[in-house]
């Protein structure tokens, strides 16, 4: 038991660490007042820390825009040669031809992008995943130097995003979560564009790492969902596929986006960071940013245990984030379907 029991302790007692020193330094940084006024003061004067103290070169705003419109251009393209004739192919339901090459692309760029950064962080001998003070080892300021490695990886996971925003309003099917995932598009950029500006691009690395690979569960799960009837034929193979993935993506959720982000992540932002005695001037905007991001986890940690509930009580595996008004969203990413063609 003390497998479970151990890191349930360790969990509950690294919050009342990052509690206590997030308070600490929210006494002095505070604003004056907590009335829009102050918040208006607070937040102009950390724009202006951010603007004097962050190095944001252009070279790095160039390679992110021009690779976001380049998987734009490549989903679009492939989505019009391939993807979308993939259903019909396989002669699957009206349903899942609408989701899943939104899906499958999903699925490729998933596995791409997170082979890129599991290289960086497991191979490439950078200690950032040793302790959560190890994330700072080689850092010294805005001056710090960044890998060509970490920085290719940067370009392309920040490019990838700026590509989700503009699917998630232009292309995709909207879910019930539409704006919970616009806003997780929007703090990610922000996250890796500041943590990229401020040289905190070790723990850049560490969020990216621990998020990539539960959304590549996620994506197996539901095309292997969308191919469960062909031609009006099921298969039982594409039920146990989906049911594997599943409980891969469950698990990896809990443990690399609620357990380790805490323990790899906010340990070493809100707590190790004034151990080491660091420099504190993006103290809270930075961690107000993971802890917006850790919330949208545990938002959608819900949908999981709602899926899990369904599945004990015989509903079946299904996506608790769609209802009928899908179905109007549907018919509009079939309506630009038909005019690209």
């Amino acid at each position: 038991m003390d497998y479970i029991v151990q890191p349930f302790v360790t969990y509950v007692t690294n919050w009342n660490e990052i509690f206590i020193m997030f308070m600490s330094v929210w006494r002095y940084q505070r604003p004056d007042s907590l009335g829009p006024s102050g918040w208006y003061q607070f937040f102009k004067q950390e724009y202006k820390v951010i603007l004097g103290s962050c190095t944001m070169d252009m070279e790095f705003i160039i390679y992110t825009l021009a690779i976001g419109a380049l998987i734009t251009i490549i989903r679009i393209g492939s989505q019009k040669l391939i993807l979308d004739k993939i259903p019909i192919w396989l002669d699957m339901n009206e349903e899942s031809r609408d989701k899943f090459p939104e899906s499958l692309f999903r699925l490729i760029s998933y596995i791409f992008l997170w082979s890129c950064t599991s290289y960086v962080v497991l191979f490439s001998n950078y200690p950032i995943l040793d302790g959560p003070d190890t994330m700072w080892s080689d850092f010294s300021g805005v001056s710090t130097i960044i890998a060509p490695d970490i920085f290719f990886v940067y370009v392309l996971q920040c490019g990838y995003y700026v590509h989700c925003a503009y699917a998630n309003i232009a292309l995709d099917v909207h879910r019930t979560d539409f704006w919970a995932l616009m806003l997780h598009h929007v703090v990610t950029l922000s996250l890796i564009s500041f943590s990229y500006a401020s040289r905190y691009h070790n723990v850049g690395i560490i969020v990216i790492f621990l998020h990539d690979i539960c959304d590549i569960f996620l994506e197996i799960a539901k095309c292997s969902r969308y191919l469960q009837v062909l031609g009006g034929k099921s298969y039982f193979i594409s039920d146990i596929v989906s049911a594997i993935a599943f409980v891969l993506f469950s698990s990896s959720w809990v443990w690399l986006r609620l357990y380790w982000f805490q323990t790899k992540v906010l340990m070493g932002t809100a707590v190790a960071s004034m151990v080491l005695d660091m420099d504190g001037e993006f103290y809270l905007v930075f961690n107000v940013l993971l802890l917006v991001l850790y919330g949208l986890n545990l938002y959608w940690f819900f949908f999981i245990v709602l899926v899990v509930y369904d599945i004990i009580t015989g509903v079946g595996l299904s996506d608790n984030r769609e209802t009928e008004l899908m179905e109007k969203s549907r018919e509009e990413v079939r309506k630009r379907k038909e005019k690209t063609h």
